[in-house]
C-alpha cells in the first residue's frame, strides 16, 4: 500500500487518521503542526500521499504543500486537504500549491480509503 504522512493539531484526528490509515495497510506517519509536518515529510521521504488540516499553528496546510512541493522528490506526493475550510478562495490557493484532493470534515474512513485507492491506482499500474 501507500506510505502516508497525516499532519492536524488535533491528537484526536491525528489517531483517527492514524487507525484508520493502519488498519487500511498503509505505513503511517504523523506530526502535529505544518512545520513538523515538513520536517516529517523531508525526513520520511518517498511518500505518496500528505493529508494534511489547513488551519494549524506555525504553518497552514497550504504552506505546507507550498514548502514540500519546493522539494523535486515530492513532485508525485498526492496531497489531501482534510479541513474543516471550504471557501472557494482557500480551495484555489489549495489547488494552486498542489493540493490534489479538498475534502471538508468530518469524513469518514471507509470514503478516505476510497480517495487513497484512487491516489494510489496509478502509482500501481
Amino acid at each position: 500500500m501507500g506510505r502516508i504522512l497525516a499532519v492536524d493539531d488535533s491528537e484526536v484526528i491525528l489517531s483517527e487518521l492514524q487507525t484508520i490509515l493502519k488498519n487500511d495497510g498503509h505505513e503511517v506517519f504523523v506530526a502535529a503542526n505544518g512545520a513538523a509536518g515538513v520536517a516529517m515529510a523531508l525526513q520520511s521521504a518517498p511518500l505518496d500521499i500528505i493529508i494534511t488540516d489547513f488551519n494549524m499553528p506555525e504553518m497552514n496546510g497550504v504552506q505546507l504543500t507550498q514548502a514540500i512541493k519546493k522539494d523535486p522528490r515530492f513532485a508525485g506526493t498526492s496531497v489531501i486537504m482534510l479541513t474543516t475550510e471550504n471557501s472557494t478562495e482557500l480551495r484555489k490557493q489549495g489547488q494552486d500549491a498542489g493540493v490534489r484532493v479538498w475534502i471538508v470534515k468530518p469524513v469518514h474512513g471507509e470514503s478516505l480509503c476510497k480517495v487513497i485507492g484512487k491516489l494510489l491506482k496509478p502509482k500501481a499500474a
